[in-house]
Order: structure tokens, then sequence, then C-alpha cells
């Protein structure tokens, strides 16, 4: 017997230690991964699974809103759809690739790690398809939303991404105890069956949206402009819808209270882990709330001369506070036919777009520009935020308008 409980001993003496070397792991690991940026974090949240677990805990307590420039394809996913017997679509011969690379980030564990909404906006000229998309969209976490817009012509700060087949900008957004988010999408089917202002109630119910909320709230929309001439019908319906949810916005939040960018895209796809392939999404809206987001949103007109947009700039900038972890998204009409000569062999125009934004980098020159440029012939929506009244309307023709988001 003796015996006995002297190996029940041993080996219950050999269980602790175990279990206290794992436990003494656990909290090295988490010590490590708190020191570690949200790019960092999601690189390690793809090594296993207890980093990936222990890097989602982590960055569930972080409010950062991330600026990211990111390639579409990387090495290791080209080769795996050569591998599954798909075609290659990127070009190997495109030096770019090798820079795209070397900026460290990988889109998978981007995908893999979403805390909860990832945009990604991409040159509407280059060759992505559905099918590329819901590779990635397998890896979603639960309740995460992945959204991709294609656009005539999109920056990132100095970066212009015109005609490359490589390049995308992304928003990551995360969701915390102090910074929410909601989304709410129409499709053809919603179009079809409901009137405007049913969208608009259901909007609001999905949105959270009421009358007594008297918290901040920043707005994103984008519209899909596709149209093979079979979608007139459709497209209008989905501008009245879109008018009346403006309206609506208006009549509930207290002027100053939110801010609001809205930009049209060629094409659309959003992407939940129980979205269907088959859907045709026309409009997408997102509203970000909580004590950690604070947003701003100006409107300037398209011919304003440099001096004159300085000074409106700086003039805005008194009452934006800006710190590490703000972001800006600009939406700029350009002129359709010249966007398309923005090809690599003709950069001409693409300097000439990119130096509009000079301006705002001047005044802003810490924080990261998203621009998404979109045909001049369709409104732009954005409201002034510093203003004391509503404006009198949020749609806009031949104007700028810039949106400035910081967390805490």
């Amino acid at each position: 017997m003796d015996s006995i409980e002297k190996y029940d001993e041993k080996e219950e003496n050999e269980n602790n230690e175990i279990i206290a070397y794992t436990l003494s792991i656990y909290d090295i690991l988490e010590n490590i991964i708190s020191y570690l940026n949200v790019k960092s974090l999601r690189q390690a949240a793809a090594v296993c699974r207890l980093w990936r677990e222990t890097a989602q805990t982590e960055l569930a307590t972080r409010n950062e809103i991330q600026c990211l420039l990111l390639p579409l394809y990387i090495a290791s996913y080209r080769c795996a759809l050569n591998c599954e017997g798909d075609e290659d679509q990127s070009d190997p011969s495109d030096k770019r690739l090798e820079y795209d690379l070397d900026t460290g980030w990988d889109i998978i564990d981007v995908v893999r790690s979403i805390p909860k909404v990832f945009l990604l906006f991409h040159e509407a000229q280059t060759t992505v398809n559905v099918p590329y998309h819901y590779k990635y969209t397998k890896m979603l976490p639960e309740s995460a939303t992945f959204a991709t817009f294609g656009l005539m012509m999109l920056s990132m700060d100095s970066t212009e991404i015109f005609g490359l087949s490589n390049l995308a900008t992304g928003i990551s957004i995360p969701s915390t105890n102090s910074l929410n988010n909601e989304v709410f999408m129409v499709d053809d089917f919603s179009l079809t069956e409901s009137t405007a202002e049913k969208l608009v109630d259901d909007a609001m119910a999905a949105l959270k949206i009421s009358s007594t909320d008297k918290g901040h709230s920043c707005f994103l929309i984008f519209q899909n402009r596709e149209n093979d001439g079979t979608l007139d019908y459709l497209q209008e319906r989905n501008k009245a819808y879109i008018s009346e949810l403006l309206r609506s916005l208006k009549k509930r939040c207290e002027p100053g209270s939110y801010s609001i960018l809205g930009s049209g895209c060629l094409c659309m796809d959003v992407f939940t882990p129980v979205s269907s392939e088959n859907d045709l999404n026309f409009s997408f809206v997102l509203r970000l709330y909580g004590p950690a987001v604070k947003s701003w949103s100006v409107v300037l007109s398209l011919y304003l001369p440099d001096s004159i947009v300085e000074e409106q700039l700086r003039a805005f900038k008194k009452g934006v506070n800006a710190n590490f972890h703000t972001i800006a998204i600009a939406a700029f009409p350009v002129d359709k036919r010249q966007a398309f000569e923005c090809t690599r062999q003709n950069r001409l125009n693409a300097d000439i777009y990119l130096h509009r934004t000079d301006v705002f980098k001047k005044v802003f020159p810490n924080v990261p520009l998203i621009c998404l440029y979109d045909d001049q012939t369709f409104t732009q929506i954005g409201c002034n935020t510093l203003n004391d009244v509503h404006d009198s309307s949020m749609e806009h023709k031949d104007s700028v308008i810039y949106l400035v988001m910081s967390t805490t």
C-alpha cells in the first residue's frame, strides 16, 4: 500500500508540475501578446490555436481602427490556387508583387482574425473574382463581415492604386465593449419586394438607431453602381431608399452627433459565414458607435482653390481630436473617362488626382488617408459635423467629403 500511495503522490506531483508549467506558459504568452500592436497580433493569430485564442482575447480589448495597404494575392495563396487547378490571375512578372510582400501583411491572416468588420477596397479594373473571395470567407470568425468594394480609382496616402493587379487597401474595425458596429445591406430581392420606407425601417432596426439615442455615430454608406443596362429599375429604387435613409437620419440624430461619408463603387461583395455567392448587393451601411469612437466629416467644393481648401481644413481641424489611432477617408468625384485612362502606362492623370490630397496631408500630416474615387455624375454623401444645424441636404454634387475617425 505504501508503494501505491507513494506512486500516486509522485504522479500527482508530476501532474501539478505540468499544470504549473503550462500555466506559466500561458502567463508568459499573455504578457508577450499584450505588447504587440494590432498588425503583429493578427500575424500571431496564425501561429496555432493557442496563439490565435490568446491574440483574439487581446484584440477584443483594442479599439484601434486600422488602415492597411496590403496585397490581394500572396505567394503561398497563389501556390495554393495552382495546386487546386485554378488559374493564377496575377502577373508573375509584376515587380510590384515583391514590394507588396515586403509590407508584411498577409490577407489570409487578416481575414482569419477579423474582430468584426473588414472593408477591402480594390481597383475595379483588376480581375478579382468571387470564388477567390469565397476561399477567404471560409476562415471568417462567427459574426464577422468581410466586404469588398471595387472602385474606379483608389489611393492611400501617397501610394496610388491605379491598374495594379495586386494591391488593395483595407480598414479593419474591431468590436469591443466600448466600440460597437452594426451592418445593414440591401440586395436585389429586398429592393424588389420592399418599399423605400420599409427598407429604412429595417435599416434603423438593424443599425440599432432609436429616436432616444443621444450618443455619437459614424456612418459609412457604399452604393453599388454596377449596371449592365438591365438594373436601371433596381438602381432607381436603391437611390430612393438611400435618400429616404438620409432623411430619417436627420430626424433621429441631433446635429453634430454623427458624421457620414458615402461613396459609390463599380462592384460590391459582402461576405459573412452564411452569405450566398448569388447575393447581388446594392448598398451597404455601417454604423460605428460607442464611447471609444469619435468622428467628424466635412464637405468641400471640388472647385475650390488649394488656399481656400487649406483654410477650411484648418478650421475643421480645430474641432477634431486626432490621436495615434486616427484615420481618414475621402470620397472624390472624378471624370469616368479620365479615370480609366489612369493605367500603368499613363500615370499623368493619376498624379493630378493624387495632388488633390496633398492639402489634406499638409493639414493632417500624421493621419493615414484612404481616397475613394467615384464617378462625378453621381452624388457624394456627407455632412458638416461641426455645424450647429443639419445640412439642407446630405447628397452633394462635385464635392469632396472628408471623414476623420479617432478611437481611444
